[in-house]
Order: C-alpha cells, then sequence, then structure tokens
C-alpha cells in the first residue's frame, strides 16, 4: 500500500500556482486528484469490511504515508497537509 503522487509538474503548475484556493483546498484537490488515496481507501473498505479494528489501523498507516508523501513533494503544503492528519487520526 504505497502512496504515490502522478503528474507533479502538472500539480504544481495548475493547483499550487493558482491564487484561487487557499492552501487546504489545494492540498485536497492534490490528494484527490493527484494520488492513488482514494483508491486504496476503497481497497481498504472493502478488504476489510468485517473487521474494524483491523481497518482503522491500516487506514491510519494510509492517512499518516499520504500526509508525509504530499508534504515531501510539495513542502508549501506542509501545514495544510499537518491539518489533514490531525484531523483525520485523531
Amino acid at each position: 500500500m504505497k502512496i504515490q503522487i502522478q503528474n507533479i509538474q502538472k500539480a504544481k503548475d495548475t493547483v499550487l500556482s493558482s491564487s484561487f484556493y487557499p492552501m487546504d483546498e489545494k492540498f485536497d484537490i492534490i490528494r484527490h486528484k493527484y494520488t492513488n488515496y482514494d483508491q486504496l481507501a476503497s481497497k481498504l473498505e472493502v478488504e476489510f469490511k468485517n473487521n474494524r479494528m483491523e481497518r482503522t489501523r491500516h487506514y491510519k498507516v494510509l492517512v499518516t504515508n499520504t500526509a508525509l508523501e504530499i508534504a515531501k513533494v510539495f513542502p508549501s503544503l506542509f501545514e495544510a497537509s499537518k491539518r489533514w492528519y490531525v484531523k483525520k487520526v485523531k
């Protein structure tokens, strides 16, 4: 279960360079449009549908990896990434 970011340059040119979106919204756009986060989260739902504890454990790992990877590739989104992580894990 590895987070992959596609079209990094396109994300930088379109989303990050835009002054229209606040940073938290930029983070959400990149997370949904340029990573495989949604596919991995759906896979966890199906794979562990009868085991909530195990699903929660894997989901926290997925959230952690997603937040770290986006912050690593897009340093300007570090604070937005941190806020999303705290909201999702708590």
